[in-house]
This record gives structure tokens, C-alpha cells and sequence, in this order.
């Protein structure tokens, strides 16, 4: 079992540091390709995936908690995997007629001012971006069956697809912006059909109505935190498309972008530890709970925290390298608030994980709601006003009102009730 979690580790790790690299020299090849507009018109469009995802109504993390109990209890999974495949091809199709519905009224409110962009390529890139947010649910069984090699390659593929045809773009001279959606689309949409065939997606349709039933009641307050989580964190390009320019649209997306690499390095860790932290909450066992979670925060710090530090003291350098030149001369103050965040992220995405593995995850929606309120209020408030800067500021704002410090509190009460009266649990920091 260790040295199959190492394996998958490894996997995991050379295939975001694959995807890293390769997302970084998407980025240059997308501002050479689409200019400034297109990659802010596009950075735009990328981030309705999380919003996209609340149409798996929140069932990737109950699916795989509910594989991690009957692993634990010894029990089989294969009736529970049948039935949670074909739920998910259902609210596949359900989603897809949203997302098509949803591009014309979004091209109305925050693509109006960009030349290029259509109601149809939206259409068709908001459809693709679904198979991010089913992919999870394939996904997340793999990982609970204890397969996680295909889910931790998986963006390294996709993201090596998207360049490969990135860079068949700069050969063919004139772009339009549908040629960027299709060289971001077609890769998901693949990425989608192989998870789904490796979870067992190819076997005849089966659902039995107790397994949908325990799926969807315990979905919902994966669903509820998800919706609150995206409303704080997903909602900073939309609120920049009322707001600001495609220069101030574009500063804030390089940098995110860079941001986002390092945090899907630590999100490879934190998926890799969802099972078996779900497994020790299911024995009981809260110090060997608290123990893994301290390796997980603390491999965080070596993956993610302190790389990303020392690229953004070197952002001068590293900017003109992803083709962002015509970006600079950069506000320090964004540079330190985006630190700040980063930081702030490393720890409460950690505690966020440990909390979702408990299967607690409706316990956390009045937090995550507070601070979606104090997120959107203060980019709204803090990004007119300071442009890129602001919407830092207002992001780090609502983790330290709320998350950073509420989340590992109610973790130790949560493992508090779960523990037998003779194991209490250690602090985890």
C-alpha cells in the first residue's frame, strides 16, 4: 500500500510538474496567438469551469467517501461504482443543455466589449469545460478504488494537447478566437471520454436506487460548499470583466495562472491523501488522522509555497518569459498580495480537504458562504478602486475573516465526536 501510494506520488508529481511547464508555455503561446484581448477574453471563459462544475451537483467527493466506508468495512464496491458511472452520465447530459443556454446570456453581460467573441464559441467551450467538471467524478472513484495513475497523468495529457495544437495556431497565421476554444476544448472532451473509460464507463447502464439515493444526500453539502467556494474564488473574472481594462483583465490572469500551476501541484498531494485520510476517519483513528495531515500541509510548504515565492520575487524576469512584456512595469503591491494569497491558500485548501474527507463537508457551508460574502464585497469595493491589486486584496481578505482560522477548529471538533473516548486528537500544527 506505501509503496504503491509513493508510485502514484511520483506519477502525480512529474505529471504536474509536465503539466506546469507546459501550461506556462500555453500561456506565452496564447498572448502571442490571441494577443492581449484574446487572452483575456479567454482567461475569462476558463473561469466559468468552476461554475460549470456545480453541475455535478457535488457528487465527485461523496462518490469517493462512500468507496473509502465500504473499503474500510471490507464491503464490495462494484454495484456502487455501476450506479454512481451511470448518475454521472445522466447529469452529463443534463448539464450540457445548461451550458449551451448559458452562453448567450453571458456573451451579453461580459463579452460585449470584445470583438471576436461569439455566443456559438462560448457555447461550444462552455460544453468542452464540462468535461473538467465530469472528469472529477471519474476521477475521484479512481482514486477511491486505489487507481490514481490515470487521474494524476491526466492534465499532463490534456495539457500537452493543448499545446500541440497552441502551437499549430502560431504556424497558421490568422486566429480567431473559436481557434483558441477548440485548442482548449478537444482536450478536455478527450481527457473525459479515457476517465470515464478507465472507472468502468464501458460496462452496460446499471443504477441501483439506494446507491443514487445515498449519493445525492450526501452530495449536497459537497454541493452547497462548492457553490459557496466558487462564488468566492471564481467570481474575480467576472467582476473584472464590469470593471476593469483588457491590460488590468490580462496582469491579474498571468499572474493567477501562475498561481494556479503551483496549486495544482499541492492539489495532487491533497487528492493522492483524500482516500486514505477518509479511510482513517472511517476507523476512527484521529491521531493518525492529524499525523498524515501535518505530511500534507508540510508538503504544501516544499511544492507549493516556497517555489512560488521565489517566482514572484523573480516576476520581472519570469513575465517577459511567458510572453507577458508588454505587462510590465508591475505594481508591487499586486506581487505581494498575490504571496499572501498563495500562502493563505496552501493552508486552508489543506484544511478544506481534511474537513471534505470526514464527509463534513455541510458543516463547512456557513463559513464558506461568510466568506464569499466578504469575497465578493471586497473585490468589488477593493478592484474598482485598486485595479488587479484590489482583487487580491479582497481574496485574501475573505480567507483571513474566516477560513484560515475556522477551518482547523472545526476539524478538531469534528474529530473530536468521531474519536473513541480513550484517543483524543494531537493538534494538528
Amino acid at each position: 500500500m506505501k509503496a504503491a501510494l509513493r508510485l502514484a506520488y511520483l506519477v502525480g508529481w512529474g505529471a504536474k510538474v509536465a503539466a506546469a511547464g507546459l501550461a506556462l508555455v500555453n500561456t506565452r503561446l496564447m498572448l502571442q496567438v490571441g494577443g492581449t484581448e484574446g487572452f483575456a477574453a479567454l482567461s475569462i471563459v476558463l473561469s466559468m469551469a468552476p461554475w460549470l462544475a456545480l453541475l455535478n451537483l457535488g457528487t465527485p467527493g461523496a462518490a469517493q467517501n462512500a468507496i473509502s466506508r465500504r473499503r474500510a468495512a471490507g464491503l464490495d464496491v462494484v454495484g456502487y461504482l455501476h450506479s454512481a458511472s451511470t448518475l454521472s452520465l445522466g447529469l452529463l447530459l443534463v448539464a450540457i443543455l445548461v451550458a449551451v443556454g448559458l452562453a448567450w446570456p453571458l456573451h451579453h453581460w461580459a463579452f460585449s466589449d470584445f470583438a471576436g467573441v461569439s455566443p456559438v464559441d462560448l457555447a461550444w467551450l462552455l460544453v468542452a469545460l464540462l468535461g473538467s467538471a465530469f472528469s472529477a467524478i471519474f476521477n475521484q472513484l479512481l482514486f477511491a478504488l486505489g487507481r490514481p495513475f490515470w487521474p494524476n497523468l491526466a492534465p499532463a495529457v490534456q495539457a500537452g494537447l493543448t499545446t500541440l495544437l497552441l502551437a499549430r495556431l502560431q504556424d497558421s497565421g490568422d486566429v480567431a478566437f473559436r481557434d483558441l476554444c477548440l485548442a482548449y476544448g478537444l482536450p478536455l472532451l478527450l481527457t473525459l471520454a479515457v476517465s470515464a473509460f478507465h472507472a468502468g464507463r464501458w460496462r452496460p447502464l446499471r443504477i441501483h436506487g439506494s446507491d443514487v439515493k445515498e449519493t445525492l444526500l450526501a452530495s449536497r453539502g459537497f454541493l452547497l460548499f462548492s457553490a459557496a467556494s466558487t462564488a468566492t474564488l471564481s467570481v474575480d473574472m467576472l467582476i473584472m470583466s464590469r470593471l476593469l481594462n483588457a491590460h488590468d483583465i490580462a496582469t491579474y490572469a498571468l499572474i493567477n495562472r501562475i498561481l494556479s500551476v503551483l496549486l495544482g501541484l499541492h492539489a495532487v498531494v491533497l487528492a493522492t491523501n483524500w482516500a486514505p485520510l477518509s479511510e482513517l476517519h472511517a476507523r476512527r483513528n484521529a491521531s493518525g488522522f492529524f499525523q498524515r495531515l501535518r505530511r500534507v500541509l508540510s508538503m504544501g510548504v516544499v511544492t507549493t509555497l516556497l517555489p512560488g515565492l521565489l517566482i514572484l520575487a523573480l516576476a520581472d524576469r519570469v513575465l517577459p518569459l511567458l510572453g507577458g512584456a508588454a505587462l510590465l512595469p508591475l505594481d508591487r503591491s499586486v506581487l505581494l498580495l498575490a504571496a499572501a494569497y498563495l500562502a493563505a491558500r496552501v493552508w486552508t485548501d489543506t484544511f478544506a480537504t481534511a474537513q471534505l474527507s470526514t464527509g463534513a463537508a455541510g458543516s463547512m457551508g456557513m463559513v464558506v458562504l461568510l466568506q464569499m460574502i466578504v469575497s465578493i464585497s471586497g473585490q468589488c469595493l477593493l478592484g474598482q478602486r485598486f485595479g488587479p491589486a484590489g482583487i487580491f486584496g479582497g481574496l485574501l481578505a475573505s480567507f483571513l475573516i474566516t477560513a484560515a482560522w475556522i477551518l482547523p477548529v472545526r476539524l478538531r471538533l469534528t474529530l473530536q465526536r468521531a474519536a473513541p473516548q480513550d484517543e483524543k486528537p494531537q493538534h494538528a500544527c
